[in-house]
């Protein structure tokens, strides 16, 4: 048996644990028509976080990597879903945002139509600092999330994508 493990591949054992690793998840499937309905038992592997871009970092509760920024995904998928924290809040910010954009972006393109008629209706200056009051917020509290991760990674001296988003973000509210 023990020359057998030594003489294995590391495909070969990547592959048996692959295998351990279905046969625990279809473990606790329920026999269809019987009517009881079997819960996975949570076990510390099913608990622990990972980076999707960095293996060694592993925790006990979601979070960020504080190397990428990446936030923390389950180690071992669960039949149950848990809520998506990242998600809600990042559909809260878009909702929040779109009233104030959807009220900008009409404004900022009327230089486009024949006789400029929002300028020649409020004034140039009027008009800009109306465009700077409704787009601050939208571009400040709905990226947010993005400036906070892009200063983390400055922090840590690891440059990623975070820092290219928060730019081109804060780049958004010049002309």
């Amino acid at each position: 048996m023990r020359s057998q493990a030594a003489s294995m591949s590391p495909q070969d054992s990547t592959s048996a644990q692959g295998a351990q690793l279905i046969a625990a998840a279809t473990a606790a499937k329920p026999i269809v028509g019987s009517g009881a309905a079997v819960r996975p038992v949570a076990t510390k592997a099913a608990t622990q976080y990972i980076c999707p871009m960095h293996a060694q970092i592993t925790r006990d509760a979601p979070g960020v990597c504080p190397i990428c920024g990446m936030a923390l995904e389950l180690k071992v998928a669960t039949a149950e879903d848990e809520p998506n924290t990242e998600l809600a809040s990042m559909k809260h910010r878009l909702w929040w945002t779109a009233g104030p954009a959807a009220v900008v972006f009409p404004i900022a393109m009327s230089d486009v139509l024949p006789g400029m008629p929002v300028q020649a209706w409020l004034g140039a200056q009027v008009q800009a600092w109306l465009e700077f009051a409704l787009a601050t917020p939208v571009v400040l509290w709905g990226a947010w999330p993005f400036f906070v991760l892009a200063w983390q990674s400055l922090v840590n001296r690891h440059l990623n994508m975070f820092i290219v988003r928060a730019c081109a973000r804060a780049c958004a509210t010049r002309q």
